[in-house]
């Protein structure tokens, strides 16, 4: 149980799957990408999925610094503006993501 069980359950909306993964790791398990799930499907812009993992607890920093290295300025800027996402992090998934001009705004 681990990354994959958890971005599957959000893709799907599978709440009994996403819990029998949180017995074993965090919502914000990471890959050697340095992704949690919930910035993986932000990054693909899969958005309805990214908010279904934020509403049962993953950070939305990283939701919002996904968005940002998938280039979706619009989704990670809502996320700033309701939900107080970091500009930091947004700034670092923009860089990350090639959006440099987005980065240095």
């Amino acid at each position: 149980m681990g990354f994959n069980e958890i971005y599957e359950a959000a893709q799907d909306k599978n709440k009994e799957m996403l819990d029998q993964a949180l017995q074993h790791v965090s919502i914000d398990v990471r890959t050697g990408q340095w992704y949690s799930p919930a910035c993986k499907l932000a990054a693909e812009g899969d958005f309805e999925a990214a908010t279904w993992l934020q509403q049962r607890g993953a950070n939305v920093n990283d939701i919002a610094c996904g968005a940002a290295r998938g280039g979706h300025e619009a989704y990670a800027e809502r996320l700033r503006r309701d939900h107080s996402a970091d500009v930091n992090w947004i700034a670092l998934g923009a860089a990350w993501g090639g959006h440099e001009a987005y980065a240095e705004r």
